[in-house]
């Protein structure tokens, strides 16, 4: 056409940008008007309980005995890592701490609170300080990534925003997830086996992000595998015999094991368990491919790399919360992949945002993923068929 079609190209991060602080413009509206009732709509309901998962475990590791005393679900490195900053704390407050679980939830919200003490607030205050840095720090030197609104809105991503409140340090392990994700298959030597450590660490402090392991399967690196499960079992049985001792793993696996859930309906569980074949299947079908040499057939890698976060967070059961932290990796690398919007990644757009945003549905429904695969196998023909886009 001699007119010609104006061809506007939506750029990706730019209306994630948008959309970020649209949501938390009307977020802010919401909370305003109901005077700060409905903070209890973004967070936990009671509000007695925030940042209860980083001050609860400092006080379950202070008598030695995490498993034993007070039957902790923590993996032991994560144990260790509370046990180190409880150390810091003076004698003089940890003297009346209590000794069992039970004893533990009674002291919420009253006079012992420990969140109100000085030592252990600021202990809360420079490791989440530190974590947020090392995961800003991380993006920009591993993805050169120069736009700082894009890594703020990032942070004020809805399970970015939960994890603060509820203290919970999956956002250490995200980061060292995300050093894994960021140089497994990198150049440089050391850089390789820093990745497979990362991995170790990430499993150590919360057990799912073992599920990115595959991603060295995916490249037949079967030295690499043993090492990342060797650094693992390290990282596991180091710990454990430091604080309960060697009974300390069949009491871990018998807490894990006792620990109750939510009962979800019927209608749920089936198809929970529907998107988890699903995903397997997904996964099986890329290893297959990715063995038969046939990469043009394998899915592109943060499509791939998505459905692995996606069985990680059906298998852990929290579909709606802190472990849909772990969403923002693929993103970073959807964002590499692809940079405007258009009729082929729209699918793929449209569910990160409902993850990701402040406001959205917040949760990985279950029928979304059918569409976000199929719309990845369309994205890899079209990488083909045109020569250009990445695997």
């Amino acid at each position: 056409m001699s007119t010609g079609k104006i061809n506007r190209k939506i750029d990706i991060k730019r209306a994630y940008i948008i959309l970020t602080f649209l949501s938390l413009f009307v977020a802010s509206l919401m909370i305003l008007f109901s005077q700060g009732r409905l903070f209890r709509l973004f967070f936990f309901s009671d509000q007695n309980d925030s940042l209860m998962d980083f001050f609860n475990s400092l006080i379950e590791v202070h008598t030695g005995k995490p498993y034993k005393d007070f039957g902790v679900l923590y993996p032991p490195l994560a144990n260790c890592f509370f046990y180190f900053l409880q150390l810091f704390v003076p004698e003089s407050v940890k003297g009346s701490w209590p000794t069992t679980h039970k004893d533990t939830v009674y002291l919420v919200g009253t006079t012992g609170d420990i969140r109100m003490t000085q030592s252990c607030m600021v202990i809360f205050l420079v490791v989440f300080v530190l974590s947020i840095y090392a995961f800003i720090t991380l993006i920009q030197k591993s993805h050169e990534e120069k736009s700082n609104l894009f890594i703020l809105c990032l942070i004020f991503s809805y399970s970015m925003l939960q994890s603060i409140e509820h203290g919970n340090i999956v956002i250490i392990a995200l980061f060292f997830s995300m050093v894994f994700c960021f140089y497994y298959s990198g150049e440089k030597g050391y850089l390789r086996e820093l990745a497979l450590l990362s991995l170790a660490i990430s499993f150590g402090f919360k057990l799912y992000p073992a599920f990115f392991g595959i991603l060295l399967i995916r490249e037949k690196r079967v030295k690499d595998c043993i090492k990342a499960i060797a650094y693992a079992v390290i990282l596991t049985v180091v710990p454990i015999m430091l604080l309960d001792g060697p009974s300390g793993f069949s009491l871990w696996i018998n807490n894990v094991l006792s620990y109750g859930t939510d009962t979800a309906s019927s209608l749920e569980s089936c198809m929970r368990l529907i998107a988890i074949i699903i995903a397997i299947t997904a996964i099986i079908y890329d290893l297959i491919m990715s063995f038969a040499k046939k990469a043009h057939n394998q899915l592109p890698f943060s499509t791939f790399l998505m459905v692995l976060t996606w069985l990680m967070i059906l298998v852990s059961g929290n579909a709606d919360g802190s472990t849909l932290i772990f969403v923002i990796i693929p993103f970073i690398f959807f964002c590499k992949e692809e940079k405007s919007i258009n009729k082929y990644n729209i699918i793929d757009f449209i569910v990160y945002m409902c993850c990701l945003l402040p406001i959205g549905i917040n949760k990985l429904e279950y029928y979304f993923l059918p569409f976000f695969i199929l719309s990845g196998m369309i994205r890899k023909r079209m990488y083909v068929k045109n020569e250009g886009g990445s695997n």
